[in-house]
């Protein structure tokens, strides 16, 4: 068959990537170093002050000061006392914005009858408290700093007062360190629906909620660098995770509008080392429907180790048109000597989206061909990712595009055979979410 002429120019990797920008207007919020303020509290039990060495965490998350159940030692048994914030005036929101209550909690609960907790809870317009988070704080998360989030959009234009409601059981034998409170906030946000979410940036960081403490953002440091870039997620930076863990990474809420053409596909890049020997410690992908209320699995369980970081995708056909909210959820068990280094996230992706704001990385390679009628373009990338590929006329025209489940090395991307692109100068582009192609050349091949 006759071959196509072409000239192959050097590669342009242009490297765009929309920028980022904190977009957040602070309403209230507070650090704790100046003192407790007008935060009140109900039963007794919590205290302002700079943590105390062997009982809680061993820093406040930010500064010197924060606020817990009683720094000096462990907390009582039959405990039911709340934590209330000074009353807060939240201005009405339009458009994409949204109200977010955040802050930053350390906790270690007794772990044998795993029944002390801790719940988030919200009057408004002094209405009687309730909860606004779909699952209590339990369990053990006493080895890191963890973040709360929640959208309180639903309240906004009234005056609400927040209170974090601690209760344990009657046990003498069941008490432990308790939970402490650090840099509290609540923002008006107009951010986008980030995809990948990379942990390298605070803007993606502001919508994402830890359940029960453990889960971390920023530099890895047990597990070596992360899979791009400097940061990802993951239970417990400097150490093993902890005992009886039952802890969730949740994404926020999103609608799968599809691109016309394309199915919604959901992707991460995740390093497990679970403790084997029991099977009891795992990690898993859920998904709601519903906002938050039932929970399916969307993975299998991850059992084991990983030994290196590996790729899960999978395409969510069925949620199309859907709202959804999706979770990594790790569960340990309640043996000290069966923990391990834990599980790690990192680009976390929607493709197929069009609700979801995507930055992208352009790799522009100019070609000089023939008339083509049945052939294909070559490319070479490193990553196992969807692949937006294009060819654009001289004129801006596009003539050809198509998103392709792109592997590690050479790809190949077919014509129609129904198509005909004249003879001219045109330019390949190819859109992924890492600037990782390896091609020195995209080209047009016969087949």
């Amino acid at each position: 068959m006759k071959k196509f002429l072409l000239l192959i120019f050097f590669v342009f990797l242009l490297g765009r990537q929309v920028a980022f920008g904190q977009s957040a207007t602070n309403i209230y919020s507070t650090d704790f170093e100046s003192g407790q303020g007008l935060w009140s509290v109900t039963n007794g039990l919590w205290e302002w002050g700079a943590p105390v060495t062997g009982v809680g965490p061993d820093a406040a998350h930010s500064g010197t000061n924060l606020i817990g159940t009683n720094l000096d030692g462990n907390y009582p048994p039959n405990a039911s006392t709340m934590l209330k914030s000074p009353l807060i005036t939240l201005p009405p929101v339009s458009g994409n914005q949204q109200i977010w209550l955040r802050f930053y909690y350390w906790f270690d609960f007794h772990a044998f009858f795993n029944d002390d907790s801790a719940r988030v809870q919200l009057s408004s317009n002094g209405a009687a408290f309730q909860t606004i988070s779909s699952y209590a704080i339990k369990g053990s998360g006493a080895t890191a700093w963890s973040q709360f989030s929640v959208n309180i959009s639903q309240f906004a234009g009234t005056t609400i007062q927040t209170g974090i409601l601690f209760t344990s059981n009657g046990s003498s034998a069941s008490v432990d360190s308790g939970i402490y409170l650090d840099d509290f906030s609540i923002e008006v946000l107009d951010v986008p629906f980030f995809s990948p979410i990379t942990f390298e940036n605070p803007d993606e960081l502001l919508k994402l909620q830890v359940t029960s403490g453990l889960w971390e953002f920023g530099v890895p440091t047990d597990i070596g660098p992360a899979y791009e870039g400097n940061a990802c997620a993951g239970t417990n930076f400097n150490g093993n995770y902890d005992v009886n863990s039952n802890t969730c990474l949740e994404l926020p809420e999103v609608l799968l509008t599809p691109t016309p053409g394309q199915t919604p596909f959901f992707s991460f890049y995740h390093y497990f080392d679970f403790h084997s020997f029991f099977v009891d410690d795992y990690g898993v992908v859920e998904i709601s429907s519903d906002g938050g209320n039932t929970w399916s699995e969307l993975s299998n369980q991850f059992f084991g180790a990983s030994e290196a970081w590996t790729y899960w995708g999978t395409y969510l056909s069925e949620y199309s048109g859907q709202s959804i909210k999706m979770r990594f959820c790790f569960h340990s068990d309640i043996s000290s000597a069966s923990v391990a280094t834990g599980w790690y996230i990192d680009n976390i992706s929607f493709m197929g989206v069009e609700n979801v704001f995507v930055p992208t990385h352009e790799l522009s390679l100019p070609l000089i061909a023939e008339s083509i009628t049945h052939a294909g373009i070559v490319f070479s990338s490193r990553f196992v990712d969807p692949v937006a590929v294009q060819l654009v006329n001289s004129t801006g025209v596009c003539v050809f595009s198509e998103v392709v489940p792109a592997s590690a090395g050479k790809n190949f991307v077919s014509f129609s055979t129904s198509l005909h692109i004249p003879a001219g100068i045109y330019i390949c582009l190819l859109n992924g979410e890492r600037s990782g192609f390896a091609s020195k050349k995209c080209y047009l091949s016969a087949l």
